[in-house]
């Protein structure tokens, strides 16, 4: 069936309301008209993340940085990463993976206290990885979280 996914939850597929008025009053086998939600493929994953990971020495400008050690409990297809800072930061370096490894990191526009990191490939389960960001300032950063990302509207590769 057609249907459109509906946000913050992966893994679900939306029928959508149909008119029963406009349908003849057919309406059987659609919950009187009202939406019908099928859950269908894998929980989101899930994150074990490290907080207290050695920080590493501030960048050549002064500013602070910090890591954070994590791992997911089953391979992600889409290797997309947010780390939320207590601040505007902006990330500086991520692990590398066995094989092909092509990866890059950027910002979200309008989330300056959020540093994005890509793998461009799957990103293996239990593969512990280190994340590093950088404050915008001179004022110690904090990494609050680590969470899957899902961009959307991307530029081809």
């Amino acid at each position: 069936m057609g249907g459109s996914s509906l946000p913050n939850s992966p893994g679900t597929q939306s029928v959508g309301k149909v008119d029963c008025l406009a349908n003849s009053g057919n309406c059987a086998g659609i919950n009187n008209g009202q939406q019908i939600v099928n859950q269908y493929g894998d929980p989101p994953v899930k994150i074990t993340a490290s907080l207290d990971t050695p920080q590493p020495p501030p960048s050549p400008t002064g500013h602070p940085r910090a890591s954070v050690k994590f791992y997911t409990d089953r391979n992600d297809n889409d290797g997309q990463f947010a780390v939320i800072c207590d601040h505007a930061c902006n990330a500086v370096s991520m692990c590398g993976l066995e094989g092909y490894n092509q990866g890059e990191w950027g910002k979200i526009p309008g989330q300056p206290d959020v540093a994005a990191f890509l793998f461009h490939r799957q990103f293996p389960a239990a593969h512990w990885c280190v994340l590093t960001v950088e404050s915008e300032d001179d004022q110690p950063v904090k990494i609050i979280a680590v969470k899957t990302l899902t961009l959307t509207n991307q530029p081809p590769k």
